[in-house]
Order: structure tokens, then sequence, then C-alpha cells
């Protein structure tokens, strides 16, 4: 295979952009003995008929994934969970195409190997990586040149991310190209869980809650033609328990993958 051939199946979903509509939902929840985390993904619309769980069973990793996008999240064996955010900015490079990053870090055994892994092998242009483990959760944004961890944490907290840097590295930040729905989002996750704050959630409320019921009209969305922007797919899952489910479409369309790690 040609690097040209490639690079293409790695990335053609970032060549077909549609124009900033739409864009990605990560969370970690590590509150009332649970430690929840996933995201939404969104993309051009034609892409959703092409969402896989791929399964290496060597390793025991589950990847959503499309043709076009192989590696856009997932879990290993050790509970090492990848979701990331598209982002725009002026610093890009000659650096890994991001796909082949999230696939090395599913390799790692933690969320601070995964992390390390990540400074070792920039991504070449803007997004963000959330990292959780059982034991940690991890979140860096980065450029096509610099990458800042803005969270870190052991304890009980709520972490959620959307499309636009909250860190340092947001003065490098292509506002034209910048998602018009990352701030709704945003502040419909942080109204979620400030109204929760004190309401022990679980796995099957946060994932009724946010990937189905009222808040995932907000998070997520649905073109009318294949064309724009839709919310294709996501992961959810339950680092404490070590289950999960990728799903095509939103949440509630049926076509999820259950599994155990």
């Amino acid at each position: 295979m040609s690097n040209e051939d490639l690079m293409v199946l790695n990335n053609y979903t970032d060549m077909r952009d549609f124009g900033g509509v739409g864009g990605c939902s990560t969370l970690s929840y590590r509150k009332h003995g649970e430690i929840i985390c996933g995201q939404s993904w969104d993309m051009h619309a034609s892409a959703e008929p092409y969402v896989l769980c791929l399964h290496d069973k060597e390793s025991h990793t589950y990847i959503l994934s499309c043709v076009g996008c192989l590696g856009m999240s997932g879990i290993n064996r050790d509970g090492v969970c990848v979701t990331i955010n598209n982002m725009h900015c002026y610093e890009t490079s000659m650096g890994i195409m991001w796909p082949a990053l999230v696939r090395k870090m599913l390799q790692e055994r933690s969320a601070s190997a995964a992390y390390q892994a990540l400074s070792q092998h920039m991504p070449c242009s803007g997004h963000n990586y959330l990292i959780c483990d059982p034991l940690e959760t991890i979140d860096v944004e980065c450029t096509g040149r610099q990458f800042d961890m803005i969270y870190q944490s052991f304890d009980d907290d709520v972490f959620f991310h959307t499309n636009h840097y909250l860190g340092d590295l947001k003065k490098h930040e292509n506002m034209e190209r910048q998602s018009k729905t990352t701030h709704n989002r945003y502040e419909t996750l942080n109204q979620y869980f400030e109204s929760n704050k004190a309401v022990a959630l679980d796995y099957d409320r946060i994932t009724h809650d946010v990937f189905d019921g009222h808040v995932c009209k907000s998070v997520c969305m649905k073109s009318e033609t294949e064309h724009g922007a839709s919310t294709c797919g996501g992961i959810v899952v339950d680092l404490k328990k070590r289950r999960g489910e990728i799903f095509a479409g939103f949440y509630n369309s049926g076509t999820r993958i259950k599994f155990e790690f």
C-alpha cells in the first residue's frame, strides 16, 4: 500500500470537513463509586453506514472506527480508554496521523503511559485527548506543535470537553473554523452535571441522559442529508464493571455492540 493510500484510509473523514457545525463531546465521570467515560462522535453524515466496532483479539482492544478513520477512540484490556475531540488551530506540522496515535496510546497499560506516548508522538494538527483508566483521568489539548495537560485527577470529579480550547493553547485556535455548537454542548453538559451534583449517577443513567435522553438533544445531532454533520456513533465505558458499548448513529438506534474487557 502506498503512503498516499494509507493516509487517505486513516484521514479521509478529516478531509471531508463539514464546516464546523458539529463536533464530538467527551466526558469522564468519577464519583459515587462510579467510573464512566465516553464520547459521541460527529462527522460527515455519509460516514454513518461505515461505523465499526473493531476488536483486536490479540491485545483485547475495542476501537470505535469507520472507513477513513481507523481508530477514533477505544478501550484496552487494562482499562485504558482514549477519547478525542477535533479542534482547529494555526499550528500544524508533519506529525503522526491522529488515528494512528490513538491506536498507539491504546497499546499502553495506564493513562499516564498513554499520556507519555502522546507527548513523544505529537499529532499533526489540533486535537483534545481525554484519557481514563480505573485510577486516573487526564486531559491533553494539542496543536500540531505543542501539547498542554489541562486536567489530571485521581479523585472524585467530573470532566468533559467539546471542540474548543480551554487551556493556554487557545491563543492558537482558528476561530473561523471553530464548531458552531461547541459552546452550547459544553454548557449543556455543565448544567447537567451541576444539577445532578448530589445525585449518584450510574452507567445506565448517564448513558440514557447524555447519549439518548434530554441532554442528547443538545449534544447529539442528525443531519437531514448525507452532506451535513451528524452524530455517527460513540462509545461508553464502565471502567469499574469492565464493560461498555460502541454504537453507530444515535445510542437508541439499536446498532450497539456490547463488550467486556
